[in-house]
C-alpha cells in the first residue's frame, strides 16, 4: 500500500488533551517497522548508505514529512523543498551565490557532499544545511520542542524509531529520517532507462546524441561528456574546474570552491560534478546558475571554455555542428524521469 495512504491516515489521528504536550507516553502506538522496498532495475544497486541504515516505510514517511516542513527553518518560511524543488529536478534554489545541487541519486554519493565537498557524510550535510545561515538557519533547540509537542509527529517518530516518550525525539532521529527519504530519490524510469532495459529505442537524433555523449560512433565527434558523467547516476562524484571562469591566477576565482575546503591551490575553482539526471527540468545551470538554457551549457562546452593550469584535460573546442549540439541536447532530455516528482511516496504530503 502506498505511503501517501498511511501518512494521511496518520494525519487524521487526534490525541486527547490529556495526552498532548511534552513527556507524552507513546507506547500505545504500535511499533512494527516494515522494510521499504526500492524496486530498482537490475542495473541499479541500492544506495550504499542503506547497508548500515536500512530503510523502513515509517522512516521514509517521517523523512518525507520533515523534508517538506517549514518548521525546520528559523522563521518557519522555508523547508528543504524550498530550494530542492521536485519540479526542478530537486534543485532550483540559490544560496550564498551558488545554485542548489540536485538531490536525485544523492544516495549513491559516498562522501564530500555539497558543491565544495565540505560535508563528509549525508548526516553532516543535512545537519549543517538546516543550521547554517545560508540555508534554513534552524536551531535544533527550537525545532525539537515543536515536534515533541505536535499532535502527529510523535506518532511518526514512534512508528519510525520505537521511542516510548516524546522526550526521546531528537535531532539524530530527524536527520536519519530525512536521510532515509533522500535515499528513495532515485531516477529509474527515464527514456534512457527504458532503452537500457530494452523496452524502447532512441529516436535517430537521440541516438546520435548518445553516440557523441559516449563516443560510441567513430563517424561522429566525441562530445567528451562521459568522462565526468558516467551512468547510471551520470556523475563521477568528483570535483573539476570546467573552465567556466577566465582567470590568470588562483586568487582571481570569485569562489574558491573545493580549494576553500582543502586549502590546496590546485583545488581552487573546482566544484562537484553534478548528476545529469533530470537536468532538463532545471531552470539554471552551473554552480552559480549563470546559464538559463541547457543549450547554453552545450554551447559553452562546445567552445572549450577558459584554459587555466587546473583546467580539466577533457575540455577543448569540440567543433560540434548546430545539429550535433541539438543531438546531444536531445539525449540529455532522455535522462528525465518524469514519474519521480509525482511518485506518491515522494510528492508533498501536506
Amino acid at each position: 500500500m502506498k505511503l501517501y495512504y498511511w501518512i494521511w491516515v496518520l494525519f487524521f489521528i487526534r490525541c486527547t488533551p490529556d495526552d498532548s504536550g511534552p513527556g507524552r507516553d507513546l507506547t500505545g502506538v504500535r511499533y512494527e517497522p516494515v522494510p521499504y522496498e526500492l524496486k530498482l532495475p537490475e542495473y541499479l544497486e541500492p544506495p550504499t548508505w542503506t547497508e548500515e541504515h536500512p530503510l523502513t516505510k515509517s522512516g521514509v514517511i517521517l523523512g518525507r514529512a520533515l523534508f517538506y516542513d517549514s518548521r525546520l527553518s528559523s522563521n518557519s518560511t522555508k523547508s528543504c523543498a524550498t530550494c530542492h524543488r521536485p519540479k526542478e529536478g530537486f534543485s532550483g534554489g540559490k544560496g550564498g551565490g551558488r545554485m542548489t545541487l540536485s538531490l536525485i541519486n544523492v544516495g549513491y554519493d559516498h562522501d564530500n557532499y555539497g558543491w565544495d565537498g565540505r560535508w563528509p557524510t549525508i548526516e553532516s550535510a543535512i545537519d549543517n544545511m538546516i543550521q547554517e545561515s545560508t540555508y534554513l538557519q534552524g536551531e535544533w533547540s527550537e525545532i525539537i520542542p515543536l515536534f515533541q509537542e505536535d499532535t502527529l509527529y510523535p506518532i511518526l517518530f514512534r512508528k519510525a524509531y520505537g521511542i516510548s516518550n516524546t522526550t526521546q525525539i531528537d535531532k539524530e532521529h530527524c536527520i536519519n529520517a530525512i536521510a532515509q527519504f533522500l535515499q528513495i530519490l532515485i531516477a529509474r524510469n527515464s527514456k534512457y532507462d527504458r532503452v537500457v532495459a530494452g523496452n524502447t529505442f532512441f529516436s535517430p537524433i537521440e541516438q546520435d546524441g548518445a553516440d557523441m555523449f559516449f563516443d560510441a560512433n567513430p563517424l561522429l565527434p566525441d562530445a567528451e561528456c562521459a568522462h565526468c558523467h558516467i551512468p547510471p547516476s551520470f556523475t563521477i562524484r568528483s570535483f573539476a574546474n570546467n573552465g567556466i571562469d577566465s582567470v590568470n591566477r588562483y586568487s582571481d576565482f570569485k569562489d574558491a570552491g573545493r580549494g576553500a575546503v582543502t586549502h590546496l591551490a590546485l583545488d581552487t575553482g573546482r566544484f562537484k560534478i553534478p548528476t545529469l539526471r533530470n537536468i532538463a527540468e532545471r531552470k539554471q545551470f552551473m554552480h552559480d546558475g549563470r546559464f538559463i538554457q541547457l543549450s547554453d551549457v552545450i554551447s559553452f562546452y562546445n567552445s572549450g571554455g577558459h584554459r587555466f593550469e587546473n583546467y580539466s584535460n577533457y575540455l577543448h573546442p569540440l567543433h560540434l555542428s548546430e545539429y550535433q549540439q541539438k543531438a546531444v541536447l536531445s539525449f540529455l532530455y532522455t535522462l528525465t524521469d518524469t514519474t519521480l516528482r509525482v511518485n506518491p511516496d515522494i510528492a508533498p504530503p501536506f
